[in-house]
């Protein structure tokens, strides 16, 4: 139903929990690929594409969407912790037409989680993605056409 697009470029080491939590929704059918947007090639990334099956894109995300199979698309931080449930919200939410949406992650804990922003994840077109590069996650997200779902 749709490619994950997950943004390495800032959290690496959070990569294989991530790919952890997608694997239900992968046996499930929502996710059908994942690319992963690396700055470059490493040992963890291709271990981690080599266990998965996920593909390495070593580039931003514009070049990562191009890599996507689907034009659907979820684009996420490495780092984002999905909230239990997600993948029951996301297929409702696809099933009732699918538009542009943010996915909200699980808050960090800590001292100053709350004033931190909360974490997410954009859910879009492909085609939104060219030419955008790894950091510019946030100015996706602000782009969309309005009111924007939030999922989560």
């Amino acid at each position: 139903m749709l490619s994950v697009i997950v943004d390495a470029h800032s959290d690496q080491q959070a990569l294989p929990a991530l790919l952890l939590a997608l694997t239900p929704a992968a046996m499930d059918g929502v996710v059908r690929d994942v690319v992963i947007a690396a700055p470059a090639a490493s040992p963890m990334i291709e271990a981690v594409c080599e266990e998965t099956g996920a593909e390495a894109v070593f580039g931003d995300l514009g070049a990562a969407a191009k890599a996507a199979r689907h034009e659907r698309v979820l684009v996420l931080p490495a780092g984002l912790r999905l909230k239990d449930g997600w993948i029951a919200i996301l297929k409702d939410h696809l099933a009732r037409g699918g538009q542009d949406a943010v996915l909200a992650g699980e808050e960090g804990g800590g001292l100053f989680s709350a004033l931190r922003p909360a974490p997410f994840g954009v859910l879009t077109e492909r085609s939104r993605l060219a030419g955008l590069a790894h950091s510019e996650l946030k100015a996706l997200r602000k782009g969309l056409r309005r009111p924007l779902a939030r999922l989560g």
